[in-house]
């Protein structure tokens, strides 16, 4: 079935907004030119003159007026422009209200197209495992925020016990396993099965520790080396996870408060890669 792309651009936008607009609207061809006759892409300046938005139904289409300030004769004012597109296939749309750069573009159009094409009976199942000392899936603190984009992202995720009672459910396709304490011979057994079945398991581990005996992070404290349960088995098919830390001088830096002052402090484990570097 065909995509079909409405781009809602103004061509009356402020300079500053005229390079993002033209990057945009390349990609965009770039798009249907890669997709043959699979991607159908129109265009549609709001700024010409009898668009009506409200007949076009952009608002209750999700896509949300652009504010820009406006310089003419020496007086500034507000205007409304669009930078928003509609992505639909047969009856159903996702709509991206305003796209005023193309730096997440690629992704949100992909991840547009692909909602269109998923029902029920096909959406991504990802199970998180619990029991083992792992992050709670509705902990703010631990991995509430991670869940919710996922599901916002149209991934049904639920968390799994290993035990030794019944199998994996065969309906999960990506199982992630995050930082366990300890896993038992038969929880590892599962593991290997539901990989030999051709499921995706994902590893997430921290091998070093930088909290302080209350459990908080502590850039003062002097890092430890966390064990975690499975080791051997990443072994088995042939990964080792060191206990290395990854530091880099372009990185992002830690702000923290001593006494009165706020100090940045240069962090070289928050790795910073500028896209002057991709």
């Amino acid at each position: 079935e065909i995509v079909n792309v409405r781009a809602y651009i103004s061509s009356d936008l402020p300079g500053e907004y005229q390079p993002a607009r033209t990057d945009i609207l390349d990609m965009l061809q770039s798009f249907e030119n890669i997709a043959n006759d699979k991607f159908k892409l129109t265009v549609i300046d709001p700024s010409e003159e009898g668009f009506d938005a409200g007949k076009e139904g952009l608002e209750i289409k999700g896509v949300q007026p652009l504010q820009v300030r406006v310089q003419k004769e020496g007086e500034a004012s507000v205007k409304n422009g669009f930078m928003g597109i509609i992505v639909s296939r047969l009856l159903k749309s996702q709509t991206l209200p305003v796209v005023i750069s193309t730096q997440n573009l690629e992704y949100d159009l992909i991840s547009a197209i692909v909602k269109l094409g998923k029902g029920e009976a096909n959406t991504g199942k990802i199970s998180i495992t619990q029991g083992h000392g792992e992050p709670s899936l509705e902990d703010p603190n631990g991995l509430k925020a991670f869940v919710d984009q996922l599901r916002k992202d149209q991934y049904t995720v639920f968390p799994t016990t290993l035990d030794d009672k019944s199998e994996l459910p065969s309906t999960i396709q990506t199982l992630l396993v995050m930082t366990p304490n300890a896993l038992s011979d038969f929880d590892k057994y599962q593991l290997d099965q539901f990989l030999m079945r051709g499921g995706n398991l994902v590893f997430l581990l921290d091998r070093i520790s930088l909290n302080n005996a209350e459990g908080q992070l502590d850039l003062n404290a002097a890092p430890t080396i966390q064990n975690f349960g499975g080791a051997d088995l990443l072994e088995f098919y042939g990964v080792k996870a060191e206990p290395k830390i990854l530091g880099d001088p372009s990185s992002e830096a830690v702000q923290y408060q001593a006494g009165m002052l706020i100090n940045n402090h240069p962090y070289p484990f928050w790795v910073k890669v500028p896209a002057s570097n991709l």
